[in-house]
């Protein structure tokens, strides 16, 4: 099952934007009709925006500098007012006008269609209690973007009652080009208990992002490094010999975080197994840190596989989805195979070591399962029995 409270540990960071992606996911169907609440089969509902003007601003690509920071402050302050209206609503439809075609968009939408929940916690807009836009300083063809750091609140835990806290979330938004809107294509947070946390620090000049130099570990390999980390600690409890991530780092908390429930794990009768890769369809920015080095965000993808203990039992997708989530029909399956991404940025730190900011929103963005039957009229609608 699916949260969307978060869950973190350190505060602070320093990045920058350099490089984009806009990247493609299955298509949702769509049936955008106003006043009706999305679901599992129609996830997409509400009124489609006519989108304000500031979400279009552009400049000529020829100049090298088609966002300046001023003009991206204002698309981005237009946006959060947006988007936090759509969560708001739980407008599916308004939500794939905001957010790049992608696993984050999946993502949230199976988040917004969950039995008696919906997109946010909140009640009203979550505030902005601070700001920082980051534009490259060169852009010379689309998709063009730039990253923005927002202090504000969010709810954080994992286990009984959420509690409200100061977050910072990171944002890249992406024009896929001229015509087109501005819209969300990335998002990492993290948050702090009893202080507001501080907005990462940026190398800039008048708000501009220059590349990175060098780095003493290849970009390349960060995030295949992570994932590596990850699975480290699933399969053997602890973090490869000789790993080149901090001690006692975010990434090692997260690796004892992951750690709970490790390769082979019998939960409710099933067996569950781990695979953790780079999600190769989320995309990766490369930014620039205020002490010159490199910070990668992009998205991690942990595949779990979920097969019955017992031979010849089956797992039960209950009539409410809530036993697998919103993607998985209703019915009977000899395996169900969750994917859930983790969104994350790394960066080289003192020792050349890497570590990392951030590994939410966590989201399942893709369920299937090898299907046996139809459900039997004696399984209970809402049974949470695994086999």
């Amino acid at each position: 099952m699916l949260t969307r409270w978060r869950v973190f540990f350190r505060v602070g960071a320093s990045v920058m934007v350099s490089t984009t992606a806009i990247t493609c996911a299955p298509a949702l169907h769509a049936d955008a009709s106003s006043g009706r609440a999305p679901t599992a089969t129609n996830p997409i509902t509400g009124k489609p925006l006519d989108l304000p003007p500031a979400m279009y601003l552009a400049n000529p690509i020829d100049t090298g500098r088609p966002i300046n920071p001023s003009q991206a402050k204002e698309v981005f302050e237009t946006f959060w007012k947006e988007w936090q209206s759509a969560l708001l609503e739980n407008n599916t439809a308004a939500l794939t006008q905001l957010m790049v075609p992608g696993p984050l968009l999946l993502g949230q939408i199976y988040h917004c269609v969950w039995p008696g929940g919906g997109c946010t916690l909140f009640t009203k807009p979550q505030p902005i209690n601070d700001v920082l836009v980051a534009v490259p300083s060169i852009q010379n063809s689309y998709p063009i973007d730039f990253a923005v750091e927002v202090q504000t609140t969010d709810y954080a835990g994992g286990t009984g009652k959420p509690v409200l806290w100061p977050f910072v979330e990171l944002l890249v938004l992406s024009k896929a080009h001229p015509a087109s809107s501005w819209a969300l294509t990335f998002e990492d947070a993290y948050g702090a208990e009893g202080h507001v946390p501080p907005l990462v620090p940026i190398a800039s000049v008048n708000g501009y992002n220059a590349p990175f130099s060098g780095s003493t570990v290849p970009v390349g390999s960060f995030l295949p490094l992570l994932a590596q980390y990850y699975q480290s600690w699933k399969d053997t409890g602890k973090p490869p010999a000789a790993s080149i991530f901090a001690e006692n780092g975010d990434a090692y908390r997260w690796g004892e975080y992951f750690a709970e429930s490790p390769e082979g794990n019998v939960y409710r009768e099933t067996r569950q197994d781990y695979d953790f890769t780079v999600d190769q369809v989320a995309g990766k920015w490369i930014f620039t840190t205020a002490d010159a080095q490199p910070i990668v965000c992009g998205t991690l993808l942990d595949t779990s596989t979920n097969t019955p203990v017992v031979k010849g039992e089956e797992l039960i997708q209950n009539q409410t989805r809530t036993n697998w989530g919103m993607q998985l029909p209703p019915g009977l399956y000899k395996q169900v195979i969750t994917k859930t991404i983790h969104p994350t940025c790394i960066t080289i730190f003192p020792g050349n070591r890497l570590d990392n900011y951030g590994e939410d929103p966590t989201y399942d963005v893709a369920i299937t399962g090898d299907f046996v039957a139809p459900l039997p009229v004696s399984v209970p609608v809402t049974t949470t029995a695994a086999a």
